[in-house]
């Protein structure tokens, strides 16, 4: 179980409460506690709308919402407190551009999103990346590579699909086609407010895609 535990580099960090060590949300890694540089396994987290959702996981739940946790806002705000926390202000972008981060390759890079962005395809460090999206969503990172292949992939009606013919869904699920069922491996990726993600990864590049 982890809980808010305060703000580093712009965004927020938390605890655990089995050994109380400091964890950076954004990257997962173990700031400070027994866990100093341990780094929690990244799992992907897919941005989208309640009924693009609903369309591809009729059977979801959710939890309710009587025994849940008062919420709270954690979106970074780039205020005077939010900014005493950031030891680099990157100005290559508005602060609140919204980005995907994504580390492969030895490499990091951001991608500027915009909405309706669908596919995007890109090679980062030695690794062949595609950005895909569901409808009405935001994309994550897979990687192109599949058995003896490097999927190219296109937009066509609609449908991300590649060159055998094969669907390709926004979690990098095969729904149709020769390799049905298939999973393309999700490579560490997630969305964040520019300021925060440049704070952490000083040495990122950025991308355009259209």
């Amino acid at each position: 179980m982890f809980d808010p535990f305060g703000m580093y580099e712009g965004a927020f960090v938390m605890t655990d409460r089995g050994t109380g060590t400091i964890w950076a949300h954004l990257t997962g890694e173990g700031l400070a506690g027994p866990l100093l540089g341990r780094t929690l396994d990244q799992v992907p987290v897919v941005t989208t709308t309640a009924r693009a959702w609903m369309d591809a996981h009729p059977d979801s739940s959710a939890p309710d919402r009587a025994v849940m946790a008062p919420p709270m806002d954690l979106s970074p705000k780039l205020g005077a407190t939010t900014l005493e926390t950031i030891s680099r202000l990157d100005e290559r972008l508005e602060a609140h551009t919204l980005v995907l981060g994504v580390m492969a390759g030895g490499r990091v890079r951001a991608y500027a999103m915009h909405e309706g962005l669908r596919l995007h395809q890109d090679t980062l460090g030695d690794v062949p990346v595609a950005l895909i999206a569901s409808d009405g969503g935001y994309p994550l990172a897979y990687d192109r590579r599949l058995a003896e292949n490097v999927l190219e992939l296109r937009v066509e009606a609609g449908h991300v699909v590649d060159q055998f013919g094969t669907s390709w869904s926004g979690e990098g699920l095969a729904l149709i086609g020769r390799d049905r069922s298939t999973r393309l491996t999700f490579i560490p990726s997630h969305l964040s407010d520019w300021f925060a993600w440049s704070a952490y990864h000083p040495d990122t590049d950025i991308r355009f895609p259209t």
